[in-house]
């Protein structure tokens, strides 16, 4: 049994009026064919991306193994820089705050051991003594130590310092070493330094904030560049380091032979200062990257070597995951 258009509410809606004129007829057919002719583009549209998709390889997931500092930071980058260099080129100059951060923690781990000896009666003075130019040195430094709690506040609320003891194996000392928790590992850190928007809804106040920002980190840099210089290349310093079995040049993120190239106005990260430099993420991490080449996306998770985290990510995932243990 069949409803008629007087009982079928829908049909009553869209059904012509009775006294359509042939002009308004022939408008009402133009617009109903052009309505159906982008509902099949649309359709046809939509059939395209499904087959496009069901062309494409699935996502790779691979899990990287390893204890701290055994190189998975650097062969993500590496990944990274040889199969999505898009990404890497717009988050290279992003890496210049982490690159200051390096030097400068650096340089105050030094400047924390030479007021420890100059406190000290400890300290023999017999062997090239710290003078009056070391604590020079020491307070006109003091400002660097305000530029990295400024960084590190900056990378997030969630930072921690984190204590490493033993190290090198057990028979030297480690030092303390700044870490943050993300969930993408360095994304999330190096948004914070972005010099422009990052998407419509920011403004472009808030991306000039962060360009002045830098600008004011940079010229606190600079301003030390010569006393940093004379503080890493002082003999009775090198002394002292070696008589503390401390190896600086052995530390992540290690940029002292570079003050000249880093400490200037102009800096600009290079491909192997990225690699070299140093952000300790805590937690399990993701990273995520789009392999033109080979046209899908890799999946990279990184537990920090830590056996209970490993098998959780390993059970919670699907399909099984690709397994690349890296060792230092």
């Amino acid at each position: 049994m069949f409803r008629s258009s007087d009982s079928d509410p829908l049909a009553a809606a869209i059904a012509p009026p009775h006294d359509e004129s042939p002009d308004a007829r022939t408008a009402r057919l133009r617009a109903e064919a052009e309505a159906r002719r982008v509902s099949d583009e649309i359709d046809e549209q939509l059939k395209q991306e499904r087959a496009a998709r069901r062309r494409l390889r699935p996502c790779v997931k691979v899990l990287l193994l390893g204890q701290s500092e055994s190189g998975k930071s650097t062969t993500l980058k590496n990944f990274q820089l040889q199969y999505a260099r898009e990404t890497w080129i717009e988050e290279r100059s992003s890496w210049r705050a982490i690159i200051q951060l390096n030097l400068i923690r650096t340089i105050v781990t030094v400047l924390d051991l030479v007021g420890e000896a100059l406190a000290s009666s400890s300290y023999d003075t017999t062997s090239l003594p710290l003078t009056e130019k070391h604590r020079l040195l020491h307070l006109r430094l003091t400002p660097l130590r305000g530029v990295q709690l400024d960084l590190q506040r900056r990378l997030g609320a969630a930072s921690t310092e984190e204590t490493f003891n033993p190290g090198y194996g057990g028979a030297l000392p480690r030092l303390s070493e700044f870490a943050v928790r993300s969930r993408d590992g360095w994304r999330s850190p190096l948004k914070r330094f972005r010099t422009r928007p990052q998407d419509a809804q920011e403004t472009a106040r808030a991306a000039d904030a962060r360009v002045r920002k830098a600008a004011e980190v940079t010229e606190v840099v600079v301003g030390c560049a010569d006393d940093m210089k004379a503080l890493w290349e002082d003999s009775a310093v090198r002394d002292m380091l070696r008589r503390k079995k401390i190896r600086m040049e052995e530390e992540p993120g290690f940029f002292l032979n570079d003050i000249d190239r880093i400490a200037a106005r102009d800096y600009e990260p290079s491909d192997n200062d990225v690699i070299r430099a140093r952000l300790r993420t805590l937690g399990v991490q993701e990273y995520n990257f789009w392999v033109e080449q080979a046209g899908h996306e890799w999946l990279m998770y990184d537990v920090g070597g830590t056996r209970s985290s490993v098998s959780h990510k390993r059970a919670s995932l699907s399909p099984p995951l690709k397994t690349f243990a890296v060792h230092g």
